[in-house]
């Protein structure tokens, strides 16, 4: 297995790769253990499908794993859906093996329909990997259902976070000038474009003075298509927006727009930005996403078929975004990656399991 006895602590996750919610996740992690001082290995996963390459995949990350974990090891395996599934059981062997302690943290809210799709067998031997080591979920409602359903014991809810920062001043809302509609993520149909491009020409038909920025990966060239032929002053694509200079753009923005059709939403990334930054949001009403607003008091939550009809009322009053504002302040706190990716993550390491004390944090 390799003599790498100094070698503690082992990060497996997508350290590159696509630029998604689980890559930001992960490097928000390596870079709050970098800040700590704390020393560790890191083998990078990058996401994404590489279903031709996959069996030369498996043999190089398991070479990896040999190479890399010592005896007495801390094992931390970040990823989504199948890729957990497979490295899972594979990082139980090294595990068991080595002597070595296991955490398995899964990225997004679907996962636990994938188990549930599995056979009988693989289904059982998964959830007795899942209990033998340290399950990290990234929602609540996932940690009660892998419990009550699954049965699947210490379970920890491990939800997306990101850094502190200033927030925005209340001042910069326009309660008289054009209202800056803001939306971050995959350009694509199943995150609810297509609504975002009807209100736009609604915005158009009648007139309104509302602006809708977008920035993202674009997967489907016809809804560029569809947004380069709105005025610019209507709706503006500007590209992937590098994440240095996304809280910029929040505080510049007025609301984020976050109309997701998708089924295996966790908690987004980008609204646990918007919440940082003190920046009131509509988005679609999933229970994962009522985990992070409260309707009507810190945000909004509707089916993105509806977003016109909200839009429409918060320009005829825009004193309603300063309440949310306001109401965002206690919860940015909850979402603090030096918390969750420091004090929780290294408490885990150590072996202090932290789902006795969850009702503190519920």
């Amino acid at each position: 297995m390799g003599n790498h006895s100094d070698q503690k602590l082992i990060l497996i996750g997508p350290k590159t790769g696509i630029k998604g919610g689980a890559n930001v996740s992960f490097n928000h992690l390596l870079d709050e253990l970098d800040r700590r001082g704390i020393k560790y290995t890191c083998i990078d996963m990058p996401g994404g499908n590489y279903s031709l390459m996959r069996a030369f995949l498996l043999l190089k990350y398991v070479y990896l794993f040999a190479r890399t974990i010592g005896r007495g090891s801390t094992i931390s395996l970040h990823a989504s859906d199948n890729s957990a599934m497979v490295y899972a059981f594979i990082l139980d062997l090294f595990a068991r093996k080595t002597e070595s302690k296991l955490l398995i943290r899964i990225f997004g809210g679907q996962h636990l329909d994938h188990l549930q799709k599995q056979n009988r067998l693989l289904k059982k031997k998964l959830i007795e990997c899942y209990s033998r080591n340290t399950l990290m979920l990234q929602t609540k409602s996932m940690v009660r259902r892998a419990e009550e359903e699954f049965e699947i014991e210490g379970v920890e809810w491990f939800p997306t976070s990101r850094p502190k920062t200033t927030p925005k001043n209340a001042g910069s809302f326009n309660l008289d000038g054009k209202l800056k509609l803001l939306y971050i993520g995959q350009v694509r149909e199943t995150k609810g474009i297509d609504h975002l491009i009807k209100l736009a020409k609604m915005i158009k038909a009648q007139n309104l003075d509302i602006e809708i920025q977008l920035f993202g990966e674009l997967f489907e060239e016809r809804l560029k298509d569809e947004i380069d032929s709105l005025p610019d002053s209507v709706m503006q694509y500007g590209g992937v927006l590098e994440s240095d200079y996304v809280y910029d753009e929040m505080r510049n923005a007025d609301l984020l727009i976050f109309p997701t059709e998708y089924s295996g939403e966790g908690y987004p990334g980008v609204i646990i930005e918007a919440i940082h930054v003190q920046l009131p949001i509509l988005a679609s009403d999933r229970e994962t996403i009522r985990d992070l607003i409260e309707d009507g008091v810190d945000g909004l939550l509707s089916e993105p078929n509806m977003f016109a009809d909200y839009i429409t009322t918060i320009e005829q009053n825009r004193t309603i975004l300063l309440d949310y504002h306001k109401n965002l302040a206690d919860k940015k706190e909850e979402f603090s990656s030096e918390y969750w990716n420091g004090e929780f993550f290294m408490e885990l390491v150590k072996g202090k399991p932290q789902s006795a004390q969850r009702t503190q944090r519920w």
